[in-house]
């Protein structure tokens, strides 16, 4: 079995840590690993030994906290393969693992642990499309200032606010940012997205939990700024200049969750 790992190396705890769950985890499933190259040049002092590409692996494997496994999750969105994700960092609710369960982990425990299916963002900003498994956040480009927008659904103006920018999310990522700006949380096999104003003026606005078989469209209607920021998963996109789209996308990923009996 080969696996790609992605890690948390912020700190030397983290890196020691990291470093001995790796040794852990593929002396007992009797797997070979490969790592992004700057995760492995920080891990194993500036050494490339381990460094490739997630083609020709088997599962893609996060070890930190959730923003490592959504880095990771771009890598198995790639190659579509399935995600583990282990918990090294402060909140880890994607991951499946801790630290501690690997010293159990065994040749057979990838294929026995549950495997999900995530529904996922899609959007397009330039000419470049983005996928997302928790949220797509468009939001201001002035800090200093609130933004007028309009969220349209389904050919009909569904909300407009003035406010710091807007979240939508799926029901994977509906107790992250989502759920810091009050907005609700989501069955994971209820077909549906949270969309979520951060920081509205009117403080009776409420997040809006819409169906996932149509898009999203955000249109931002300042008079004199037009322009807003998009962000997938956290990481910036890039500037749309008025309009954005956001819909599900065609493919799911594949998520190993906890479950007592897979170990």
């Amino acid at each position: 079995m080969k696996l790609y790992i992605c890690t948390n190396s912020s700190s030397e705890l983290h890196r020691a840590s990291a470093r001995a769950c790796i040794e852990k985890l593929c002396g007992n499933c009797r797997a070979s690993f490969s790592m992004p190259p700057d995760d492995c040049r920080n891990l194993y002092d500036g050494s490339d030994r381990y460094a490739g590409t997630p083609d020709g692996c088997d599962y893609i494997v996060g070890i930190g906290g959730d923003g490592t496994l959504l880095r990771a999750a771009q890598a198995a969105l790639t190659v579509r393969k399935p995600l583990l994700g282990i918990n090294n960092g402060r909140l880890g609710y994607l991951c499946a693992a801790g630290m501690a369960d690997v010293q159990r982990f065994d040749e057979h425990t990838f294929e026995k642990m549950p495997h999900t299916e995530q529904t996922l963002l899609s959007c397009t900003v330039g000419d470049r499309s983005y996928t997302a498994l928790n949220d797509v956040v468009v939001t201001k480009t002035n800090m200093g200032v609130s933004v007028q927008l309009e969220v349209h659904f389904g050919g009909n103006i569904l909300a407009q606010w003035r406010c710091d920018g807007v979240i939508i999310s799926t029901p994977t990522g509906s107790t992250a940012y989502n759920h810091s700006a009050g907005g609700p949380k989501l069955l994971g096999n209820v077909p549906c997205f949270a969309v979520t104003p951060i920081c509205p003026h009117n403080g009776g606005t409420h997040s809006i939990v819409v169906r996932d078989c149509d898009p999203v469209t955000v249109v931002i209607t300042e008079r004199t700024n037009k322009r807003g920021y998009v962000y997938a998963d956290g990481v910036l996109c890039g500037e749309i200049n008025r309009t954005v789209t956001i819909g599900k996308a065609a493919e799911t990923l594949t998520l190993l969750t906890r479950d007592p009996s897979w170990i």
